[in-house]
Protein backbone atom coordinates (compact mmCIF):
# COMPACT_ATOMS: atom_id res chain seq x y z
CA UNK A 1 0.00 0.00 0.00
CA UNK A 2 1.04 3.43 -0.81
CA UNK A 3 1.26 6.38 1.97
CA UNK A 4 0.24 9.20 0.66
CA UNK A 5 0.18 11.60 3.52
CA UNK A 6 2.34 14.76 3.32
CA UNK A 7 6.23 14.22 3.73
CA UNK A 8 6.17 10.61 2.93
CA UNK A 9 6.59 11.39 -1.29
CA UNK A 10 10.74 12.09 -2.11
CA UNK A 11 11.73 14.17 -4.87
CA UNK A 12 9.77 16.99 -3.92
CA UNK A 13 12.24 19.88 -3.64
CA UNK A 14 11.01 21.58 0.25
CA UNK A 15 11.54 24.61 1.66
CA UNK A 16 13.66 24.27 5.58
CA UNK A 17 12.13 26.61 6.61
CA UNK A 18 8.61 25.73 6.40
CA UNK A 19 8.91 22.20 5.07
CA UNK A 20 6.14 23.33 2.34
CA UNK A 21 6.88 22.23 -1.39
CA UNK A 22 9.37 25.37 -3.24
CA UNK A 23 7.71 26.66 -6.45
CA UNK A 24 8.90 24.29 -9.27
CA UNK A 25 11.73 25.10 -11.71
CA UNK A 26 11.38 22.70 -14.32
CA UNK A 27 7.62 21.33 -16.18
CA UNK A 28 8.88 17.90 -14.78
CA UNK A 29 8.59 18.39 -10.98
CA UNK A 30 4.91 18.36 -11.51
CA UNK A 31 4.28 15.01 -10.33
CA UNK A 32 1.31 13.71 -8.45
CA UNK A 33 3.78 13.36 -4.95
CA UNK A 34 3.98 17.34 -5.66
CA UNK A 35 0.49 18.00 -6.45
CA UNK A 36 -0.70 15.79 -3.09
CA UNK A 37 1.71 17.94 -1.20
CA UNK A 38 0.71 21.32 -2.35
CA UNK A 39 -3.05 20.69 -1.83
CA UNK A 40 -2.00 19.27 1.50
CA UNK A 41 0.18 22.10 2.50
CA UNK A 42 0.66 24.65 -0.09
CA UNK A 43 3.56 25.98 -1.74
CA UNK A 44 6.49 27.92 0.10
CA UNK A 45 6.32 31.83 0.36
CA UNK A 46 9.04 31.92 2.54
CA UNK A 47 11.60 35.19 1.44
CA UNK A 48 14.44 33.37 0.10
CA UNK A 49 17.57 35.44 -0.82
CA UNK A 50 20.73 35.13 -2.23
CA UNK A 51 22.24 34.25 0.87
CA UNK A 52 20.39 30.55 1.26
CA UNK A 53 20.60 27.91 -1.66
CA UNK A 54 17.20 27.95 -2.40
CA UNK A 55 16.38 28.53 -6.11
CA UNK A 56 13.11 30.40 -6.89
CA UNK A 57 12.02 31.03 -9.87
CA UNK A 58 11.19 34.07 -11.43
CA UNK A 59 8.75 33.29 -13.43
CA UNK A 60 6.32 29.76 -13.77
CA UNK A 61 7.99 27.39 -16.00
CA UNK A 62 6.34 26.80 -19.20
CA UNK A 63 4.25 24.14 -19.34
CA UNK A 64 4.33 23.74 -23.72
Amino acid sequence: MTDTRAGAQTGVRRCDQCARPLPALHKNEYTPARARLVAELGVCVCAHGETDDVEVPDRAPSLL
